[in-house]
């Protein structure tokens, strides 16, 4: 037996041997509960991010070719510090004009890549100097 269950039946032996039941400890334990209770997000409130979540999936990790610039660590990691979430847009992480400010400047960044990480080219926040983008591409007259 490891320390830890050591101490949970130690005292669960001498919660058994009291003879005196303390119902504050009962009330407060309870006020504890509901306390506990309020801050468990609902599943409305949830589904608000996970529909976020779940259309941004379909667009930047799609199953099937071409493969996505974005690998699936990137993406966990934008969804869980980057995604804007409640009425102020609440995010962990510095965000862009949009949710998907990031996400674009990957896809429209995008030159190359190695097993180890992807290479971007340009600036977030100049159209044109990203090679994938619609403006640089309406440049080069390939749109």
């Amino acid at each position: 037996m490891g320390p830890i269950s050591k101490k949970v039946i130690d005292g669960l032996q001498k919660a058994k041997n009291r003879k005196i039941i303390n119902f504050s400890e009962i009330k407060a334990a309870n006020a504890y509960a509901q306390d506990l209770d309020k801050t468990v997000v609902s599943k409305d409130n949830l589904s608000k991010l996970t529909d976020s979540l779940s259309k941004a999936d379909d667009i930047y990790l799609p199953s099937y070719p071409p493969k996505s610039p974005h690998t699936q660590s990137y993406f966990t990691y934008w969804g869980f510090f980057d995604l804007c979430a409640g009425i102020k847009k609440e995010s962990f992480m510095k965000y862009g004009k949009n949710k998907h400010f990031w996400n674009e400047y990957i896809f429209e960044g995008f030159v190359n890549y190695q097993a180890d990480m992807i290479m971007l080219a340009g600036f977030p926040d100049i159209p044109l100097s990203l090679p994938h983008s619609e403006a640089s591409q309406r440049e080069r007259g390939e749109i």
